[in-house]
């Protein structure tokens, strides 16, 4: 930012009105500690027994394990049951006696399944194997212990036969020369593994389903023996389990993940994505096939969103509802919402896909059962995560369950979409959040996402909102170009320009909301992680207008980090190819321009990370550090590139708000 500039926009924040925020009164209890927020109850997962009258919660308390709980929806003949026996101050019914002690390890998980008996499995994944978990109705969860663990499950499905349903475990066993994935019976009960049924030879794969009668395998994957970590394409096979007999469907220059049977077992819905690789940004459509003539319909492609949930999301499920329609969790901008579409969309008068919900909100972790009841976990900026249930007819959520509600009671913030245009007028939106404990205007701390494709949500305490909030800070969370969750052009319009355009957003930005009265020109503070983190380095080295920063896991480095990282392609996605003497990389790399950084930094950094190496912050804090500058980095030893144990999490955001206190008068009048 000029000085010129700079002092016109001084001068207009002087004699605009403060900005108020729009919420409720100020809470008369005191505001959450970082604690608080980190050991809040997440909901890990969901699910709904097929009669719908029964949710099973996998639940997170603090850093316990993770623990079930079997909920009755109002209405149902168990919630009945449970009334009665609450009112005569008698045990629970059997089906709802659930042992509340920690049950799970913190892993993965995968979906349950459903028997119709309503007998639950599900995957925990503990590498280097994945267990699996049965939970028989009116008895706890518990491993079914087979003895062959040379196999990984990876996968699970119950089948019908006759009168009753057999559990079958999808596996990764020894072949020849490679591990192969094998369909096999198994039986929790006798906790024996049976016959094979299938073996798909030398085909790698990452997710399969099965049709309902157990005749078709869905699966996607590679015939590569190993798959790299940032995925080769990804095709997709259906295979009749009777014969063995496979056919690949799609042609190997499309990406193919979340196949789903409809009830009919005729037809299967899958995501595609345009790009086969999952580097670059790349357009994921909901796309229906007909297992009996081979035809594959894109049914979203006229539509400006993409499916998907950005960097470290969920991968949501694919739903057939009980209408014929496909439901599914897709990105909203800064929303999470639920898009629904019909196999004939767009023919013969048929509608477009369209949303079935709306509003500043997130869903995740949709469930539908084949009643037409769902389960999902909601939340927004200002109400942590909640259970809710409803019927897809109207779409409409009731709290089912809400573990955070004396945590939401205490927040004392308001939340508003902030709208601004680049320099080029590309229409851009991020998230405000406000203390309603002090007038504007605030101390504002700018959190910029990784990815570079990752986005901003209006999930609960994103980018660790919260945490700043409850310090007195104003939190911007800014959606600059690059990020996911809008069209496919705007999720690459920072392709070949990685500190480009994207800075200049964030500074007009910056600057409305110091025009508006909302943000301290003289207390503006910035933080970013990953590659987030990478821009928060480089505005340092054009901009002096920040009291401190932080940077997470960033890349100061471009030319190293292509050597040193497990995901080097990002530089070429990001700079082009490094060809004569890389003046680009050069440029762009914070490293470079090192003595230019005069703002108080902060660089946090995990020992053990391979997508950004801890040389990087080594690195910058050395040069910054022999230029004059005020440079400090505080390593994690035993953490990645994405923090895992709480305490190095609550750690971190501590040292950022003291970070920020020390400095926060820094910034004399300019």
């Amino acid at each position: 930012m000029s000085d010129a500039r700079r002092a016109v926009v001084l001068l207009l924040a002087q004699f605009l009105p403060s900005a108020r925020a729009v919420g409720n009164d100020p809470p008369a209890t005191s505001l959450p500690t970082i604690g608080e927020l980190l050991g809040r109850t997440y909901v890990r997962d969901v699910a709904i027994r097929p009669d719908g009258a029964m949710v099973l919660a996998f639940l997170v308390h603090g850093r316990r394990p993770t623990e079930l709980e079997l909920i009755a929806l109002p209405a149902s003949p168990a919630a009945a049951l449970a009334a009665e026996a609450l009112a005569a101050d008698a045990a629970a019914p059997a089906e709802l006696r659930m042992a509340r002690s920690p049950l799970l390890p913190n892993e993965a998980l995968l979906p349950v399944e459903w028997a119709r008996d309503g007998t639950a499995a599900f995957l925990v994944r503990s590498p280097p194997i994945a267990e699996v978990w049965w939970m028989p109705p009116g008895q706890a969860a518990r491993p079914a212990l087979f003895p062959d663990q040379t196999g990984e499950a990876f996968d699970l499905f119950w089948r019908r036969v006759d009168a009753r349903d057999e559990l079958l475990v999808l596996r990764s066993e020894p072949g020849v020369g490679v591990r192969e994935a094998v369909l096999r019976r198994a039986d929790p009960l006798t906790q024996e593994l049976g016959d094979e049924l299938l073996r798909l030879g030398g085909l790698t794969v990452r997710e399969a389903a099965l049709s309902a009668d157990g005749r078709w395998l869905a699966a996607t994957g590679t015939h590569q023996p190993t798959r790299a970590a940032e995925g080769e394409p990804l095709d997709l096979f259906v295979v009749e389990v009777a014969t063995g007999e496979m056919r690949c469907v799609t042609d190997g220059r499309s990406s193919v993940d979340r196949p789903q049977f409809a009830a009919d077992g005729r037809t299967l819905a899958c995501a595609l994505r345009s790009a086969p690789t999952l580097l670059g940004a790349a357009k994921r459509d909901l796309c229906w096939f007909d297992l009996g003539n081979g035809f594959m319909r894109n049914l979203t492609r006229e539509r400006g969103f993409t499916l998907g949930d950005g960097v470290n999301g969920f991968a949501e499920s694919l739903h057939f509802l009980p209408d014929g329609q496909l439901a599914t969790v897709t990105q909203d901008g800064l929303a999470d919402h639920v898009i629904r579409v019909a196999p004939k969309a767009g023919l013969r008068g048929v509608p477009p896909a369209g949303f079935a919900t709306d509003g500043l909100r997130s869903w995740q972790r949709l469930r539908v059962a084949p009643s037409g009841t769902f389960v999902a976990v909601e939340s927004t900026p200002t109400e942590p995560e909640r259970i809710v249930v409803g019927d897809v007819r109207d779409w409409h959520a009731r709290t089912l369950h809400a573990p955070n509600e004396a945590l939401a009671d205490r927040l004392g913030v308001a939340a508003e979409v902030v709208n601004w245009r680049g320099s080029d007028g590309l229409a851009l939106e991020g998230l405000l959040l406000t203390p309603l404990a002090r007038p504007a205007p605030w101390p504002t701390v700018s959190v910029l996402h990784g990815g570079s494709a990752g986005r901003h949500t209006a999930r609960f305490n994103d980018g660790y909102a919260h945490a700043f909030a409850a310090a007195g800070y104003a939190v911007f969370l800014p959606n600059l170009r690059g990020s996911a969750g809008y069209d496919l052009d705007f999720e690459r319009a920072n392709e070949g320009d990685f500190g480009g355009a994207e800075l200049v957003d964030l500074d007009r930005a910056l600057d409305l909301l110091v025009v508006r009265g909302s943000a301290d020109p003289r207390r503006l503070f910035l933080q970013g992680h990953s590659y987030g983190g990478f821009q928060v380095e480089l505005m340092l080295t054009r901009s002096d207008r920040f009291a401190a920063a932080v940077a997470a896991a960033a890349v100061s480095d471009w030319p190293s980090y292509f050597e040193q990282s497990d995901l080097p392609r990002l530089a070429e996605i990001g700079l082009g190819r490094r060809d004569g003497d890389g003046a680009l990389w050069r440029d762009r790399s914070p490293l470079t321009h090192a003595a230019q950084i005069t703002t108080p930094l902060l660089l946090l950094h995990g020992q053990r990370d391979r997508r950004v190496p801890h040389a990087q912050s080594v690195a910058l804090q050395r040069a910054v550090a022999a230029a004059g500058g005020i440079c400090e980095l505080r390593s994690e030893p035993t953490e990645g590139h994405l923090y895992r144990d709480r305490g190095a999490i609550a750690g971190a955001v501590e040292a950022a708000i003291a970070w920020f206190g020390k400095h926060a008068e820094s910034k004399g009048p300019r």
